[in-house]
């Protein structure tokens, strides 16, 4: 069916009081306004079964009315109870510490999530990339010392092989390369909440150099300057 005939059967099934609707959306269509339009609905209508939004939904309609509005007793979920409401935990987790818990082994879980609090608490993030930082030096963090402990354990044996020696090698390059990632993670978010350095110079001409003094006017009243320069050093 072409696509001429395709809108002729269309026409067909129009209601007739829907036909000056039709009529109109076809003149969206030339200006192509008809096409923001399907966009936007589109976008609101049809979600990925992934997307947050679903997940959210679905414990609004779910879960939210019987245990949390009619207070039933929650340790009696179902499992599709369960995953409905794990979906919908796992949505915010950059906001509820979820986001490092699945990377964390179980007994030191607790641990990581305090650090996680307080270093968002000590360098002040709000926005998600400061608190995406912070799940890298956490993770970081307790690669390594999970590591560690490792390692601890495996040269406290009365025995030695091969494995044994190569699996403590592959360790002490796992505590290094996690060490490294941490301060990289670290200094990173450091640079993110560091203010941005505003310097206003009025000088003929001006150096920029690093370890040096910051010349000002009334230095230069003291200290005359023959070729009218300054050198302004970015402390």
């Amino acid at each position: 069916m072409s696509e001429e005939q395709s809108k002729e059967e269309i026409q067909k099934t129009i209601i007739p009081n829907k036909q000056k609707e039709l009529e109109e959306w076809d003149k969206k269509l030339r200006s192509g306004e008809a096409l923001e339009i399907v966009k936007k609905d589109f976008l609101r209508a049809n979600k990925l079964t992934c997307d947050p939004d679903v997940y959210v939904r679905k414990f609004a309609e779910i879960l939210y009315p019987k245990y949390i509005i009619n207070h039933e007793d929650g340790t009696k979920m179902t499992e599709a109870e369960k995953a409905i409401q794990l979906e919908a935990v796992m949505s915010f987790g950059v906001e509820n510490d979820a986001s490092i818990v699945d990377s964390i082994e179980d007994n030191n879980r607790g641990m990581a999530i305090k650090i996680r609090r307080e270093l968002i608490k000590e360098h002040s993030c709000e926005t998600y990339s400061e608190k995406m930082m912070v799940d890298m030096i956490v993770s970081s963090y307790m690669r390594n010392i999970t590591a560690a402990r490792k390692l601890k354990n495996a040269l406290n044996r009365d025995t030695t092989s091969d494995i044994l020696n190569k699996f403590t090698s592959v360790l002490s390059q796992e505590i290094d390369r996690a060490q490294r990632h941490f301060l990289t993670s670290l200094t990173s978010l450091k640079q993110i909440k560091s203010p941005n350095l505003s310097v206003n110079v009025k000088t003929n001409n001006a150096f920029f150099g690093q370890n040096q003094q910051v010349n000002t006017a009334e230095d230069n009243k003291l200290t005359p300057n023959k070729n009218n320069d300054e050198i302004i050093d970015q402390q």
